[in-house]
């Protein structure tokens, strides 16, 4: 995802007024996160809010220290998912997946092989994702749609 013209400035202005990026963390933010591991059955989750150039991860829960890192836009699955129509992006196995096969993440060191997001959205804006993901393939519920898109309000 690389800036949209006036849509993705629209979605920039939102973000950067809720002055949120590279702040400590918060309570609420790891509890959305861990709510999420926990609904979804998924030993990772985290909330990335998306920028212009990088996917910030604002909470997680599974990697440890990965509080505060980023993602560059380009390689950035939550940039995907809040690019797409509806706010949500499921991929049960991203290595049968023809979009995301050859994701450095999939076949680099991370080695992802499952990711759902839902679009945290913010006066009509998507600026943000709570996502759940990990190293083995598994089938994305409409359960776990639901308990993401629930928690991304």
């Amino acid at each position: 995802m690389t800036a949209a013209g006036d849509d993705d400035d629209e979605r920039l202005a939102v973000l950067h007024d809720l002055a949120i990026l590279d702040t400590p963390a918060e309570p609420a933010y790891d509890d959305i996160a861990r709510l999420a591991s926990a609904s979804c059955g998924s030993r990772i989750a985290a909330v990335n809010f998306v920028d212009r150039h990088r996917h910030w991860t604002k909470a997680i829960c599974g990697v440890p220290g990965g509080q505060g890192a980023s993602v560059a836009v380009e390689r950035s699955l939550c940039a995907a998912t809040v690019a797409t129509d509806g706010g949500l992006l499921t991929v049960p196995d991203m290595l049968t997946d023809a979009r995301w096969r050859a994701h450095p993440d999939v076949t680099g060191g991370a080695r992802l092989r499952f990711y759902a997001g839902a679009a945290i959205v913010v006066a009509r804006q998507p600026i943000a994702v709570v996502c759940v993901f990990g190293d083995e393939p598994r089938p994305i519920t409409e359960a776990d749609e639901d308990a993401l898109a629930v928690l991304a309000r």
